[in-house]
């Protein structure tokens, strides 16, 4: 599994656009996020070169082009930031505000800037050869920190697949210990398992008013009310999957409700379509 992860990570350009809320919440609120503020969304990736087969003509920055400006860690925020999504490669499918403004953000690019201006002086009064010279070095410099860079990656990604490697070893022991604590913990509505079971039902994407299960199918106190509840969530979420028109009339009449008639009732077919598909009308015989 970890083999294949690794492949898709490196040969299947992450899809920001149809980012699955499932899997990638968070990037998925970052997106949206940024699509609210009209800020520009990027496709970024730790790599240089991008694999044959994840390319698919749009562009995507490498690391040389964008530095990451979220706050976290020595990572500063600046008033240029965007939003970047890893498309490809270490990290693929994550999404945190980046500086490319290479030109104008002096906060990550002030280095660069420099070595710009310093470049530009050496050349005027070097000529030719001093500006090559001054270029080499400067590649130099680039490689070494990107191999340096790419090391301290590696043995991360190394030092966290030792830790899931000890924690999976673990894993059946946790369990046990929890599940004495399950079979003893109670089961209301309010308590701790309950709270579980509902933070793995997730809301649809897109919400429309008067659906709310808290109004239609309220939680209650008791275990019962918790059962019902979570199963109307789940059902609220099948009625709003992309083939509920086809899949959902069928769960529906397990519960004795005509779906297909509600729709007939709630959103007739419009006037306008109605017409183009009844059949025209026969021309009457005319005497010779």
């Amino acid at each position: 599994m970890r083999e294949l992860q690794a492949w898709i990570d490196e040969h299947v350009k992450f899809d920001a656009a149809a980012a699955d809320p499932m899997l990638f919440p968070e990037t998925v609120g970052a997106i949206t996020a940024a699509k609210e503020e009209a800020e520009k969304v990027v496709s970024i990736t730790h790599d240089y070169v991008i694999p044959a087969d994840a390319r698919d003509g749009q562009r995507v920055l490498s690391e040389r082009s964008w530095k990451r400006a979220d706050g976290t860690g020595k990572h500063k925020r600046c008033e240029h930031a965007v939003t970047g999504v890893i498309v490809i490669g270490l990290g693929r499918g994550e999404a945190f505000k980046v500086c490319i403004a290479k030109e104008k953000g002096s906060t990550h690019w002030g280095a660069e800037q420099k070595e710009r201006k310093a470049r530009a002086s050496g050349a005027a009064k070097q000529g030719k050869s001093g500006e090559q010279r001054w270029e080499i070095e400067q590649r130099k410099q680039r490689e070494q920190r990107w191999e340096i860079e790419q090391r301290k990656q590696r043995e991360q990604h190394a030092r966290d697949e030792a830790e899931r490697d000890r924690w999976k070893t673990a894993a059946p022991a946790i369990l046990e210990a929890i599940a004495e604590k399950v079979k003893r913990a109670p089961t209301k509505a309010t308590g701790l398992l309950a709270q579980i079971i509902l933070g793995q039902l997730r809301d649809p994407w897109s919400m429309p008013k008067g659906a709310a299960a808290s109004v239609l199918v309220p939680l209650g106190i008791s275990a019962e009310d918790l059962v019902r509840h979570a199963a109307f969530k789940v059902l609220r979420g099948e009625c709003y999957e992309y083939q509920a028109p086809r899949d959902f009339p069928k769960r529906a009449k397990a519960f004795g409700v005509d779906a297909k008639a509600i729709v007939a009732k709630v959103a007739p077919v419009p006037t306008a379509a109605a017409a183009d598909t009844a059949p025209a009308p026969k021309k009457k015989a005319t005497k010779k």
